[in-house]
């Protein structure tokens, strides 16, 4: 069984630095729900964004986060994702709505292309009330597993294998295994939203959880003195 310090990583990073990439990532999902930054969707779960597409003049904050040389190593050169978690999925008062991104699942990239980890920063709405579940499935759970390029799946609720819990706060980023069956419930009644940014198929979680564990990563960063 897995413990806590290989399911996740909770990051540190400096409160003003947290703050400008949170309200840029903000302003950037905004921008794609109004049409007017281009993204591809992800069925009902959220969007890829392409990385090429955040220019420096207008996501500084952002920019400088996915060009540091030593994180362009090591996660997806492509792309980065939002994904968002409606709200009252287990509400008494609301019929829950089974849909495919709340069960166990595995993260892919592609046919046979599994990331071991994501780096995931809190955007909007994530608190104690949002919460992530890692499951560690028997043997008849495995077989009834459905396979697809994007996730390998199990469609049906498995709240006893619950191994380990999360609940990502705004106040901090976190490097989190999705290698791993995990899950997301929302008990909440707002929009849960994050960004993910997922570990290189062939990089494994030791190599990129060392790295973040580095206190220096983000030294460089010349921080906006309007954001107290």
């Amino acid at each position: 069984m897995l413990s806590n310090g290989q399911l996740y990583l909770k990051l540190n990073l400096h409160p003003t630095f947290l703050a400008e990439l949170q309200s840029e990532l903000y302003r950037l999902f905004d921008g794609i729900i109004l049409k007017n930054i281009n993204a591809q969707k992800i069925d009902e779960i959220g969007f890829l964004v392409p990385i090429q597409s955040i220019l420096s003049k207008e996501y500084p904050t952002i920019y400088f986060l996915l060009n540091q040389k030593n994180l362009r190593s090591v996660m997806n050169e492509n792309f980065f994702r939002f994904l968002f978690t409606d709200p009252n999925q287990f509400d008494p008062d609301t019929p829950s709505k089974k849909l495919d991104r709340y069960y166990p699942h595995i993260d892919k990239n592609g046919p046979s292309k599994i990331p071991a980890g994501s780096l995931n920063i809190p955007v909007i709405n994530c608190d104690e009330n949002t919460i992530l579940n890692w499951h560690e499935l028997n043997e008849s759970e495995l077989k009834k597993v459905v396979h697809f390029d994007w996730v390998d799946i199990l469609y049906e609720t498995s709240e006893k294998s619950v191994v380990d819990s999360l609940s990502m706060n705004m106040d901090s980023a976190y490097l989190i295994r999705t290698d791993k069956f995990h899950s997301v419930v929302n008990q909440s009644r707002k929009k849960r939203v994050i960004f993910g940014w997922h570990i290189r198929p062939n990089i494994t979680w030791l190599k990129v959880k060392d790295l973040l564990l580095k206190k220096d990563l983000f030294q460089n960063y010349e921080f906006d003195n309007t954001i107290p």
